[in-house]
């Protein structure tokens, strides 16, 4: 939903950067119906009509240009209800895997779809009918009249097909907003403390926090599977050594302990999963806060027979104290990590610095610190000038900045409260 930028660190000497930039959420409107006085906002006139006995009567021009701002800002906060609909439909529509299903059907009437997989034709219609108007499906009228046959328009597939089928599937994304959108009375609680909340909280409805951990994983899954190491990792060059990060990764013939790797903020698991599979020599070190994410992960390392990931609990260890335990550190060798990993996860930090010192003492003299985060200025006027702005303070105000501030003492970053000047003035210092 927002650009990222990707920073490659060496310890200890100065960073450089590379930049990525993915797709960017596509947003959908439906048309609305106005009432017996009609608003220009719908109907794209700035004449009002008032039935009376006998016909239409024209009463009021609106010539006034404040009345036009009026209108027009009307119009917008209409707009944002309509794809605040929109969003919530699809959500329905991937729980019962309607898209996928119109993919493989072509073209299906609702009675159709209803009785192939036993559903009310009645809200089948319905739902099947937002979707035309909202953009993202398409009906032809048969010959007979009234019956509609439906179909996902091709454009919309990719991105609305569940991630098992596409690899740029949003569905994800769209199961992360609901929880996201419940999370609202902790903002309003926030603006008046300064307190905001964790991401394991669940407001008393523990499936909202299960829907923010799984929705999340299954948002970036793909991209990990599929991007992490072949479009990300295989292009960095480690800065103190001029060696590509793969091939130093790959080649651990020269030691006399396995290639340790740090995975910090690591969520289910996927991105971890994706680095142990690739580098089958290496041992991955996933760190995560999240309890219900861990449980995850565990499960999923268990039933792929992985054995060299260790999943670290940061309320019991953290970074600091290395890839091996005390006992380990004679027997094992330097007590350092080769490569550390840190995806989209610096800004919701508490405590960012504190990490960023812990690497610098744990990062091996020839090792790599990648970061991914967002693509942010320093400036808030460039910021508010992205076209996902909005998309961008959302989530900040919902997620990031809510996760950063948990604690009295956090560093409320945000969002956009991690550019890459930050970056570079904590690291270097």
């Amino acid at each position: 939903s927002s650009s990222q930028h990707t920073m490659a660190f060496s310890s200890p000497s100065s960073p450089s950067g590379s930049w990525s930039l993915p797709g960017a959420l596509l947003p959908m409107a439906f048309g609305f119906l106005g009432g017996i006085i009609a608003s220009n906002s719908f109907f794209g006139t700035n004449v009002l009509f008032r039935r009376n006995n006998d016909n239409k009567k024209k009463i009021a021009t609106a010539k006034n240009p404040d009345d036009a701002n009026k209108s027009k800002a009307e119009a917008h906060l209409w707009k944002l209800v309509q794809y605040s609909f929109s969003a919530s439909l699809i959500r329905a529509g991937d729980k019962l895997d309607i898209y996928e299903k119109l993919f493989e059907a072509k073209q299906i009437t609702a009675r159709e779809l209803a009785a192939k997989y036993g559903w009310s034709p009645r809200w089948v219609q319905e739902f099947l009918l937002q979707s035309v108007a909202a953009g993202i499906c398409s009906f032809q009228q048969q010959q007979a009249g009234d019956v509609l046959m439906f179909s996902l328009k091709s454009e919309y597939a990719s991105f609305l097909r569940p991630p098992t089928k596409e690899k740029k599937s949003l569905a994800g994304m769209f199961q992360l907003l609901l929880p996201l959108v419940n999370r609202s009375d902790s903002v309003a609680a926030a603006i008046e403390t300064g307190v905001g909340i964790d991401y394991d909280w669940d407001g008393g409805k523990e499936s909202d926090a299960d829907d923010v951990t799984f929705a999340m994983d299954r948002k970036n899954r793909n991209w990990f599977q599929h991007s992490l190491v072949d479009d990300l990792l295989a292009k960095i060059v480690i800065p103190s050594t001029k060696k590509r990060l793969v091939d130093f990764l790959d080649d651990d013939s020269a030691r006399d302990r396995p290639i340790t790797i740090a995975d910090i903020g690591c969520g289910c698991g996927a991105s971890s999963i994706a680095l142990a599979n690739r580098f089958p020599h290496a041992h991955v070190y996933a760190f995560e806060s999240s309890s219900r994410a861990m449980q995850v992960m565990k499960d999923r390392i268990k039933a792929q027979g992985i054995t060299n990931i260790t999943i670290c609990d940061v309320s019991e260890r953290t970074v600091i104290d290395g890839p091996f335990h005390k006992n380990e550190k004679k027997s094992k060798g330097a007590n350092t990590f080769d490569f550390v990993y840190a995806h989209d996860v610096l800004h919701d930090m508490t405590q960012p610095r504190e990490l960023i010192r812990d690497i610098f003492h744990t990062l091996s003299d020839d090792g790599c610190w990648v970061i991914i985060d967002i693509n942010c200025s320093h400036d808030v006027v460039a910021n508010l000038k992205k076209p996902e702005a909005a998309t961008l303070y959302g989530f900040s105000c919902l997620l990031c900045l809510s996760c950063s501030s948990s604690t009295k003492d956090g560093e409320a970053l945000g969002t956009c409260g991690f550019p890459p000047q930050l970056a570079r003035k904590w690291i270097d210092k």
